[in-house]
């Protein structure tokens, strides 16, 4: 493939033997014939065949926002690459231009090459693919030549840690909810007798000997709520990129905390024109690949949309999960307020918390709730959100205000 350079010499060449046929001048075409000389050469140069097979391995098909990618390229090399022949390893980050990563010059027979890519946005990360560029010295003439495939890699939202537990209400206090996962340390509850398919670490040997039938203990868990996570996706709620991804680490950790403790963790989002969607999930691992994917979106309709709208077959289905539940809103700071909630969305006795993201700011906002009790906080970043939610949580699970 021709060069921007390679083009212009060859006009440029080309006009100067014009100008000397109609000139009748032999010293013009002297440095046509020069650029003429120099694009043959040029092409003939980037004209060699290259013999490399090569393969390209991720060490792993998700990472998080922020960590590095590591490659392991494999090379197998016949003979000598050209000498102005490099190995160029091209990967593209989401929703960014495609950048080129210079390998060292392998040497003949077969290598083992590792490489440390850094990504920055979550969604689906390219590494490769592998190709060997041909240029020419005066830049005339390039050729790029494919050796391997490239490979995709999940960027999933950074997760932080979140006291999910602070929003459970005590097994006698309510009997809506879902047991956390018993634990030894629980508190002593009650004895009752041994069934096949019990954990032996639960047997209470003493009482056991004592009565002559094996025991088993029965902590107090606390009862964990259905958590249901609002993400705002409207763009005009935050400050800036940062903030916006912040608020997806947010809402990933808490679902992901919620459903490795055992609860039941929902997923809604608000797009634009104020609709709430709920996304369907059967785990972890298709919450993150939702959340790896999602972008802010402009409304079209330019309205601010502060009364957030569900359809009545989305907001049945949430009312009978959203009795006794966590109801948590994590959008920006940039409106004058956050997004209201309909009523018909919660259930008794449903506690509700607004997170907003600002990367300027930290503080609580008076509650001014559309329907049930509401904290509206303030965090700068997803860590410090974790911490303010934690606390409204546990002093709602407590019967006081978010």
């Amino acid at each position: 493939m021709i060069t921007r350079t390679g083009i212009a010499v060859l006009i440029t060449s080309g006009l100067l033997l014009v100008a000397s046929a109609l000139l009748a001048s032999p010293a013009l075409a002297l440095p046509a014939a020069a650029g003429f000389l120099a694009l043959g050469a040029g092409r003939a140069g980037v004209a060699r065949r290259v013999r490399l097979g090569a393969t390209v391995r991720v060490r792993t098909r998700s990472v998080v926002r922020g960590q590095n990618v590591g490659l392991t390229i494999g090379i197998e090399r016949e003979g000598r690459l050209p000498l102005f022949a490099e190995l160029h390893l091209i990967s593209q980050n989401p929703d960014r231009p495609a950048e080129s990563h210079v390998l060292p010059r392998p040497a003949a027979g077969s290598i083992t090459l590792t490489a440390e890519l850094s990504v920055h946005r979550r969604g689906v990360f390219r590494a490769g693919p592998l190709i060997v560029r041909q240029q020419d010295p005066l830049g005339l003439f390039r050729k790029d030549t494919r050796v391997a495939d490239g490979r995709t890699v999940q960027v999933n939202p950074a997760l932080v840690s979140v006291a999910v537990r602070a929003a459970s209400r005590t097994a006698t206090a309510t009997g809506t909810g879902r047991r956390a996962t018993p634990t030894l340390a629980g508190d002593f509850f009650a004895l009752r007798e041994y069934t096949p398919g019990d954990d032996p670490r639960h047997i209470h040997w003493l009482s056991s000997v004592r009565t002559g039938q094996l025991l088993i203990r029965r902590s107090s868990e606390p009862a964990l709520p259905s958590l249901h996570v609002l993400l705002d996706l409207d763009a005009s709620a935050y400050d800036g990129e940062e903030s916006f991804e912040h608020a997806v680490d947010l809402t990933a950790s808490l679902l992901v905390g919620a459903l490795r403790a055992g609860a039941a963790g929902h997923l809604w989002q608000r797009e634009a024109g104020a609709r709430l969607r709920r996304v369907e999930h059967t785990g972890v691992p298709q919450v993150l690949t939702a959340l790896s994917r999602v972008r802010p979106r402009t409304d079209p309709d330019g309205g601010s949309g502060d009364v957030a709208t569900a359809t009545r077959a989305e907001a049945g289905r949430a009312c009978v999960l959203s009795k006794d539940s966590c109801f948590t809103v994590v959008t920006g700071a940039a409106r004058p307020a956050p997004p209201a909630l309909p009523r018909h969305l919660l259930g008794p006795g449903s506690r509700v918390v607004v997170i907003r993201l600002s990367p300027h700011g930290a503080g609580r906002y008076p509650a001014g709730p559309p329907a049930g009790r509401a904290s509206v906080h303030q965090a700068a970043d997803a860590v410090h959100a974790a911490a303010l939610w934690a606390t409204a949580a546990q002093r709602a699970s407590r019967g006081g205000r978010p």
